[in-house]
């Protein structure tokens, strides 16, 4: 997360929040995953891969075991749902695109950005990664969903496959 998101964040806690103590950890990340929340995915739309990056870092970041998300949005980019569609080991999760597609279709999506966390922190794309995120665009495209990103999360950092053109 980039070091102005985080202090809006602690600025909108501090003003938010009148407290005696000092807040813990855990009690910062979760009042700074609401805010990233209410500011950025709530909004309605998806405003840049950097919002994205920072509510995703807030939602996978600390995950211990491997999550494979998706951001559903419509035709406008707004977007209509955030979902955990599958949870994995600490190195690996198991994809079903049907699962995914049926989402999508449920939902009356028209693009979708996927996601998943790396629990090592290490944000290098595995070739696993590439290939699924191509096998992810071909199949969405079928059903006329654009998949517009797939970013990796680590340990406070983020990687875009449409920012670093791969995608």
């Amino acid at each position: 997360m980039n070091a102005d998101v985080f202090n809006n964040c602690v600025q909108e806690i501090s003003g938010c929040y009148e407290t005696k103590r000092t807040l813990t950890e855990n009690e910062l990340v979760e009042r700074t995953k609401y805010i990233l929340t209410k500011n950025y995915m709530t909004k309605g739309e998806i405003h840049s891969p950097t919002d994205t990056k920072n509510y995703l870092i807030c939602e996978l970041g600390n995950c211990e075991n491997e999550k494979f998300c998706v951001i559903f949005l419509d035709s406008n980019n707004q977007i209509l749902a955030f979902e955990v569609m599958f949870t994995g080991t600490i190195n690996n999760t198991i994809i079903y695109p049907r699962v995914l597609i049926k989402k999508a279709l449920e939902l009356n999506a028209a693009a979708a950005i996927v996601a998943h966390n790396h629990p090592s922190g290490k944000l290098k794309a595995s070739n696993d990664d590439h290939r699924l995120t191509r096998k992810l665009k071909d199949i969405l495209k079928l059903v006329d969903v654009r998949l517009l990103d797939h970013v990796i999360i680590g340990r406070g950092k983020a990687l875009s496959f449409a920012e670093e053109r791969i995608i």
